[in-house]
């Protein structure tokens, strides 16, 4: 019996497979399970792990180097960039059969780029502060226009609901294999590797959920005691990304710790 830890949930990203293959799946219960898991890895036996990298650098961060006896068959890292140098972090604390780095969104599947990680990556790619991407899988087209990564193929849905969202985002089809989605993604290509390089947008990945800094912007706004904000993101540490509003008004207020 294959168990999987449930972190980063989605339908046909989880629950199916795990149908499929006759799989249990064992989500945390506690913010606490789902930040720091290795208890609760240990006690119901998993032996898949789904989940964000910044899960991992608190782990890091708790335990420090400290080893566990804890062995995995898959490890499966997506929903926000792979800091390279947690590769040999992995290795060293857990036993690992296979690291994989993936890449894809609501829009199109988490499961729509792969790489296979290991600690040699740190010597192919030694300026590279991310793990690549890697490839797509199969039937997935993928072309790259002024940096933008331009997705092509089944798993790229039918576009929002509210068909005004689709703009410059979606090019749809009757047939759903054509559809095309511009992702907003810069990448890059080496070693016939994809790497991600940065954003064309204004969302940012905070503890692996997208959010649109424009739209804070637009809510702030709405306050009738707020002139004008501006939002932006600040990293403390690796993963320990926030944001910061900067609030132009007549009103004054009291700062509280």
């Amino acid at each position: 019996m294959i168990t999987t830890i449930l972190h980063l949930v989605y339908f046909f990203d989880i629950f199916f497979p795990a149908v499929l293959l006759g799989a249990a799946i064992s989500p945390g219960k506690t913010k606490f399970e789902n930040s720091i898991p290795l208890e609760h890895i240990k006690e119901n036996k998993v032996n898949i792990f789904i989940g964000v990298p910044s899960t991992i650098q608190l782990i890091k961060n708790y335990h420090k180097n400290k080893k566990t006896n804890l062995i995995f068959d898959v490890f499966i890292l997506t929903g926000e960039p792979f800091l390279m140098k947690l590769i040999p972090y992995i290795y060293k604390i857990f036993k690992v059969k296979k690291l994989f780095n993936c890449y894809g969104s609501t829009e199109t599947s988490n499961w729509t780029f792969f790489h296979k990680c290991s600690p040699n990556d740190l010597i192919k790619f030694p300026d590279e502060p991310y793990t690549p991407i890697g490839k797509p899988f199969k039937n997935v087209k993928v072309k790259i226009k002024n940096k933008e990564l331009i997705i092509n193929g089944p798993t790229v849905s039918q576009g929002y609901i509210k068909q005004s969202l689709n703009k410059g985002i979606f090019v749809l089809s009757n047939k759903n294999k054509d559809n095309v989605y511009y992702t907003s993604d810069l990448v890059k290509k080496s070693f016939s590797k994809y790497f991600c390089i940065g954003r064309k947008s204004n969302l940012v990945k905070i503890r692996g959920y997208r959010v649109d800094i424009s739209e804070i912007e637009y809510v702030l706004k709405k306050n009738k005691h707020i002139d004008n904000a501006i939002i932006y993101e600040k990293s403390k540490t690796n993963y320990e990304n926030y944001l910061v509003a900067i609030i132009l008004s007549k009103k004054k207020y009291q700062m509280q710790n």
